[in-house]
């Protein structure tokens, strides 16, 4: 404002906007809550059920194949294998067992991608703290989750679940499943849901699935969604 770079006028433009924001949700009025009114309107049972429905909504339908027919939606009764997705959300509509072998499909959940911390680089206390807690530029699965991958799919028809809450070069992955689903941090039950077709997935990419580390690279930093050949492009999302 001293230097005449930005009028008064115009910052109290910006200032009229935040306080009619304020002012709309009453935080003058009622600037501290009601703590007895929380277990009315915390948690009640339509809240959750639309939380649970935004959850189904979020699933990515990103490849359903196989010979003659689409591998999903699963069978109701059918044997099933399973690998980091808990027994008791599956139960409800397929017998689990506990050796591929014996199953007519396996179903593994990979959680999101974490090979390492971010390098801090510098020796500030503060860097270093923040480099510990975030994953480094790597967006490779490990080789021996690939190499589980590679294993089940030569045993019985896979089908992947991955937790996109971080992208993921999927290319391999994407190779050896017969089906593969992208999620968001979503309840097992909502997977399960999924797989036997209790809801049509009609979710959508928020990002590209880049073909490999070199792709992202070679990336443009201030462009969105142009690596070369992704496995699964923007708004990607196939349906039943």
């Amino acid at each position: 404002v001293n230097s005449g770079q930005v009028s008064e006028q115009r910052i109290d433009q910006s200032v009229r906007r935040i306080l009619r924001n304020k002012i709309d949700l009453g935080l003058f009025e009622n600037p501290l809550v009601d703590e007895a009114a929380v277990s009315e309107q915390v948690n009640l049972a339509d809240y959750v059920e639309q939380g649970i429905d935004a959850q189904r909504k979020s699933i990515v339908l990103l490849n359903n194949k196989a010979p003659g027919q689409p591998t999903l939606p699963l069978l109701e009764g059918s044997k099933v294998f399973l690998d980091g997705i808990q027994p008791s959300a599956i139960e409800p509509f397929a017998q689990v067992v506990g050796d591929p072998a014996n199953a007519d499909v396996i179903v593994l959940y990979l959680d999101a991608v974490f090979n390492g911390n971010q390098p801090a680089g510098s020796e500030k206390m503060a860097d270093r703290i923040i480099a510990a807690l975030l994953p480094d530029t790597d967006l490779n699965f490990s080789a021996r989750q690939l190499e589980k991958v590679a294993d089940y799919a030569g045993r019985k028809p896979l089908v992947t679940v991955v937790n996109l809450n971080r992208p993921a070069i999927l290319t391999e992955v994407n190779q050896h499943s017969s089906a593969l689903l992208g999620s968001f941090g979503v309840f097992d039950s909502v997977i399960a849901e999924a797989l036997f077709g209790v809801f049509n997935p009609g979710g959508k990419l928020p990002f590209e699935i880049p073909a490999s580390m070199t792709a992202v690279e070679q990336q443009l930093e201030d462009v969105a969604d142009d690596t070369q050949q992704p496995v699964f492009p923007y708004g990607h999302g196939l349906s039943y």
